[in-house]
């Protein structure tokens, strides 16, 4: 008897779960023994099932898992559309870009306007800034955990442009302030409160989370 399409796809995510669990299964970790990759792949067989998944449809772009993803991820973080990319630093060069628009009237960046990012941080968070004209103003972080270091923020934000207030940029108008870097961590306190800035940017792609 032949088997159906969904029959053969159920089988074929099944053996990719079993195939997993006796070929990619990661050692269990051991302090002190344990190599810690500076990057490297992190799935577990759920992943690998649905990667099969999606090459059965021999969709190779964007199909209906990105899709289902765009739609969840903007009900998740409560905004009407979300936009999957194939990395993000394309992701930045976009966000960048959707900010210099003149739709966004006054609050549009324009060439000359500074942005405050990280010290430690990845080229593509800087990138889309100078291809755009806008001005990097580096920000150091917190050794302890590789966060902006927003005690730090208020006193960059004024000698960046040696103003007092918040700074400057050549054209007169304020600073636009875009928190990226390797972080999305950023903690409010009462010396960041008096800053100005017109949008902040997280950028998260070159982040490690640690659990």
């Amino acid at each position: 008897m032949t088997s159906s399409p969904e029959e053969l796809r159920a089988r074929t995510r099944a053996l990719a779960a079993e195939y997993y669990e006796a070929a990619l299964r990661p050692p269990p970790f051991v302090a002190g023994e344990s190599w810690v990759p500076v990057s490297g792949r992190v799935f577990d067989a759920t992943e690998l099932e649905f990667l099969v998944d999606a090459s059965l449809d021999f969709w190779l772009t964007t199909g209906r898992f990105a899709t289902q993803f765009e739609r969840e991820f903007a009900r998740l973080v409560g905004v009407r559309h979300a936009l999957l990319c194939n990395s993000g630093s394309s992701a930045n060069l976009l966000a960048t870009s959707a900010l210099t628009s003149w739709k966004l009237g006054d609050r549009q960046l324009r060439p000359g306007d500074e942005i405050i990012t990280v010290a430690a941080g990845f080229p593509t968070t800087v990138n889309p800034a100078i291809q755009h004209g806008l001005v990097p103003v580096f920000l150091d972080v917190d050794l302890g955990t590789y966060d902006i270091d927003v005690r730090r923020l208020r006193w960059r934000s004024a000698t960046a442009s040696g103003s007092s207030k918040t700074a400057a940029t050549r054209s007169g108008r304020r600073t636009a302030a875009p928190m990226s870097g390797p972080s999305a961590t950023l903690r409010p306190s009462a010396s960041t409160r008096p800053i100005t800035s017109r949008w902040g940017r997280v950028d998260v792609c070159s982040r490690t989370r640690r659990r």
